[in-house]
Formats: structure tokens, C-alpha cells, sequence
């Protein structure tokens, strides 16, 4: 879905996710229903992904329309997408991470953080906290 150099951005305001080409032009604009307020793109740039943080919900869109809809609960506000295509989800009110099979539309995992936080820092997701997810978020974040 993303061209070369192409970029993707997150309308609140008028509940869209729209897709440029590398050069600015507009490719499509896909209607959300639910106000989106982050946006990812998968390595291979055929998968976008917003979070909808007032539903607690991520969503999956296609070039004119949402795929699916996969409850995380909280308010999801970090996305990142590891070398194996899985998503990770941090929200603003919980120390936890979600991992999505997109794919699917299915949650693989919830992985508490305890004591710690999970932040959305522009492109990647940092995790105050020392543990056995440290690791784990390391070699995600360095793809």
C-alpha cells in the first residue's frame, strides 16, 4: 500500500487515515470511524495500522476501508511492528504491552509490565523498566 518514500498520516478531526505517495500527492483517503490518533506502517509497508485510543482499539486499514478492528482495552498510543510482522501496542493508562497478529485480527499476547511504563516516543516504544521484557523491546526497537 505505501510507495517508495510514501507517508501516512492520522486525521482525528475528520476520521480518516490518508496515504500520500513520496512526492506528496494523495493516493486514498480511508474512512475510521472512531477518531485515529497514531499510525504505523508494516516493514513491507502493505499493512497500516491506527490506534484509537478514546475506544480502546486498534484498526486495520485497506486502501478504502477498515480490515478489522482488534480490542486492546486501555488507550492505545504506541504501534511498532517487529522484523516478523508482529504489532506491539502501548497505551497511555496501563503498563502493558499488546501483541496483534494482523494477520488474524488476533491478539497473541498481553504482557504486563509491572512497576514499569510503557512510553510511545515517535517511532518507537521505550519501556521504563528492568525485567525480562527489556530484551525483548530492545531487539524490536533496533529493527
Amino acid at each position: 500500500m505505501r510507495p517508495r518514500g510514501g507517508i501516512a498520516t492520522a486525521g482525528a478531526l475528520g476520521n480518516t487515515v490518508e496515504v500520500f505517495a513520496g512526492g506528496g500527492r494523495l493516493l486514498s483517503v480511508v474512512p475510521v470511524c472512531r477518531r485515529p490518533v497514531r499510525v504505523a506502517f508494516s516493514r513491507e509497508g502493505a499493512v497500516i495500522v491506527t490506534a484509537l485510543s478514546a475506544h480502546g482499539a486498534v484498526v486495520v486499514v485497506g486502501t478504502d476501508s477498515e480490515v478489522c478492528t482488534v480490542s486492546v482495552g486501555g488507550m492505545p498510543d504506541g504501534l511498532l511492528f517487529d522484523a516478523v510482522g508482529t504489532l506491539w501496542v502501548s497505551g497511555l493508562t496501563a503498563a502493558r504491552l499488546t501483541a496483534i497478529d494482523v494477520a488474524s485480527g488476533r491478539v497473541r499476547g498481553v504482557y504486563a509490565v509491572p512497576g514499569g511504563s510503557v512510553r510511545s516516543t515517535g517511532a518507537m516504544l521505550s519501556l521504563n523498566h528492568q525485567g525480562p521484557l527489556s530484551g525483548l523491546l530492545c531487539a524490536i526497537v533496533r529493527q
